[in-house]
């Protein structure tokens, strides 16, 4: 059982050149070929690392939750984390559906560079923390489809990623906070 009584998912699909996402309270079944987003191959792929790492830790978090006694304080804890998972696929998925419609939209462009710098470091302590999680647990990872990028995986796309696009860098750096106001003033 899920979160809410359904059956724990996964939520995204991706094939490298397209991203379903599916099941999101947002907005809906959602599929995109990331080329139509006029954004760099390098960051493209750093986000989609992050997405993909988000998907497969709600639905371990939601494995594990199954797990855990009701009442208990760290099921409350991975509820959270799981929810949070959760609100930045439905971001995620909304910067991109409105800057496929707008691909030369600097500011939805911009809003995507903010939304991957902004969980850089999240994406990438999630990621080792999980990785801890897994070797303390001795569970092996999940079939290879449902794998999720490694710590390593993330810092790696995410250094391919600032080298292409330094506004990515920039951002970063200046540890910009992502804001949907920006996304909503620019459609």
């Amino acid at each position: 059982m899920g979160l809410f009584g359904g059956p724990c998912k996964r939520l995204v699909k991706y094939d490298g050149t397209t991203f379903d996402l599916y099941g999101l309270a947002g907005p809906g079944e959602f599929k995109l070929t990331l080329g139509q987003l006029g954004l760099k191959h390098e960051l493209l792929q750093a986000a989609t690392d992050i997405v993909q790492l988000y998907d497969a830790l709600q639905y371990s978090n939601c494995v594990r939750i199954q797990q855990i006694p009701e009442d208990s304080s760290e099921r409350i804890k991975i509820i959270h984390e799981s929810l949070e998972m959760e609100r930045q696929l439905v971001i995620f998925a909304l910067v991109a559906k409105v800057l496929a419609a707008q691909p030369q939209n600097e500011a939805l462009q911009k809003a995507l560079i903010d939304w991957t710098a902004s969980q850089t470091t999240h994406a990438q302590e999630a990621a080792s923390n999980a990785q801890k999680m897994i070797l303390r647990s001795g569970l092996q990872r999940q079939e290879p489809s449902a794998q999720m990028p490694s710590a390593d995986d993330i810092r790696s796309t995410i250094e391919a990623a600032v080298a292409a696009e330094p506004r990515l860098g920039n951002a970063i750096r200046s540890r910009i906070q992502f804001d949907m106001n920006n996304v909503l003033k620019a459609i």
